[in-house]
């Protein structure tokens, strides 16, 4: 669906499309240089992917419930906008973490740092791997860099350096599961260039993490207080969407954009209720909005934008007594193998992850699902299905329940397979070419998490901000001229 956003001033127009948290925060960084801004949402609500539900004192995320700590622009911004007395990190528990084999939940040995092993003890003693998978482990200190310069699958980069078995049992799920993508098909230099970094600067990953925490133990505490992987907010992370709402002086939601013309040097967005005219316009959302959109302005484009692969994911949460689980929920939940035949992907204990997201002496768990199941499932047999895997999995008593809530992201997750960030490029050169004063940003393009999208947003409000023509004001400042 596509969403929009609508700033002007006197004399320069900016529209953006898209209501998520790129667009939401391209809007409030127009708004720090001055421009001030109508917002229009062809939805329902704000927020895109982030989308934080309450009940009977239950906080549940239905998309992401976090962002990683170590990439600071969601932190930044949630600090600007005044939440930051409402960061929190996960909670002690959340430290361990299972993962599903035989039927059985073994956890996860303590040390891994993106499915890379760095604590051997740890590693020589679980049972999650056999003798021959934690050999081949143990020779990725041995495994040369990678001399070619092209892309490579994910998958492909870590059965090459970790092996087989630890691809496929932990560091596969792990990092598959954020893009609910298949591994073997997710571009390595769009989902974690981190790694190639790794690999070519320390010539191996289990070097390169070792330095990492020796860097870390040896650095002066930020005094933050916030040591965690993760970062959240107390009342979920749809608090950060209603913070930077705030922000901005006028949001009317249910306006929907509905086709693009180009008038002169500008362009005019018609949408269900009218017309508007922007110098300037940045689609912040899904690709097949632009892709749909600018087709009949350029073919080129609109073919590029539309190309674009995405998934779809679902979750479902289940709000309980302590005794739906005749086990302790002991940490932040559980990954599954796609070897291991199972309908679900993993599981969160979202009451031992997080504080606050449960009332005292209640459990709240969630279930995720991709592929068949949550394109194809009714709700209902979503339910059903998490229910049945969590009594085979933990011993799960349905009787327990005191609700359960199922929430679909259908078609949300971008897919950056190999050559994405080259498809990206061209994109972008294909519109200053032909579309000049059309821009793209968001979870598509340059990284799916939401420092990223922020990090976009932010670049993309300095460059339409900068191609603004600018003249000195009396007070010595700039301002955007006539």
């Amino acid at each position: 669906m596509s969403r929009a956003l609508f700033w002007q001033d006197d004399r320069v127009k900016i529209v953006i499309v898209g209501g998520g948290i790129t667009g939401l925060s391209a809007a409030h960084f127009l708004r720090k240089r001055g421009l001030e801004a109508t917002v229009l949402e062809g939805s329902g609500r704000l927020g895109g992917n982030i989308r934080t539900e309450r009940a009977e004192g239950f906080v549940m995320d239905a998309g992401p419930d976090s962002w990683v700590s170590q990439k600071p622009q969601a932190t930044a911004l949630a600090r600007e906008i005044g939440l930051g007395d409402r960061l929190i990190g996960t909670l002690p528990s959340a430290k361990r973490v299972y993962v599903v084999k035989d039927g059985a939940l073994v956890p996860m040995p303590d040390g891994l740092v993106l499915g890379v092993p760095t604590r051997f003890s740890s590693m020589a003693t679980t049972s999650l791997f056999s003798l021959g998978g934690k050999l081949r482990m143990g020779l990725e200190y041995f495994v040369p860099r990678r001399k070619e310069d092209g892309d490579e699958s994910v998958g492909a980069f870590l059965r090459r350096r970790l092996g087989h078995e630890c691809t496929d049992v932990i560091a596969g799920p792990l990092l598959g599961g954020i893009f609910s993508g298949d591994v073997d098909e997710l571009s390595l230099k769009a989902t974690f260039p981190q790694l190639i970094e790794a690999e070519q600067k320390h010539g191996s990953l289990i070097r390169s993490m070792l330095a990492r925490k020796r860097a870390a133990a040896a650095a002066p505490s930020s005094g933050s207080g916030n040591t965690s992987t993760f970062t959240s907010l107390v009342g979920g992370l749809g608090e950060l969407v209603d913070a930077l709402a705030k922000t901005l002086p006028d949001v009317r939601l249910g306006e929907l954009v509905t086709s693009v013309e180009r008038e002169g040097g500008r362009y005019r967005l018609h949408t269900e209720k009218g017309s508007l005219e922007a110098d300037h316009v940045l689609f912040a959302g899904r690709t097949q909005t632009p892709g749909k959109l600018l087709a009949p302005l350029d073919a080129e484009a609109g073919e590029r934008l539309g190309a674009v692969r995405y998934s779809s994911a679902a979750t479902a949460f289940f709000a309980c007594n302590p005794s739906a689980f005749p086990r302790p929920l002991d940490g932040s939940g559980f990954i599954i193998p796609r070897t291991a035949g199972r309908r679900i992907r993993a599981g969160t204990w979202v009451s031992s992850k997080w504080e606050g997201r449960a009332p005292e002496g209640k459990l709240l768990v969630r279930v995720f699902f991709s592929g068949r199941e949550a394109e194809d499932a009714s709700d209902a047999e979503l339910a059903t299905i998490a229910q049945e895997e969590l009594t085979s999995l933990m011993g799960f008593d349905p009787a327990g329940v005191l609700f359960s809530r199922v929430f679909r992201l259908r078609g949300a997750s971008p897919q950056p397979t190999l050559g994405h960030l080259d498809r990206v490029d061209a994109i972008r050169a294909r519109l200053a070419k032909a579309l000049p004063g059309i821009h793209v940003a968001g979870q598509a393009y340059d990284g799916a998490s939401i420092p990223d999208c922020v990090r976009q947003a932010e670049t993309a409000a300095k460059a339409i901000a900068g191609a603004a023509p600018k003249v000195e004001s009396s007070a010595g400042t700039s301002a955007v001229a006539p």
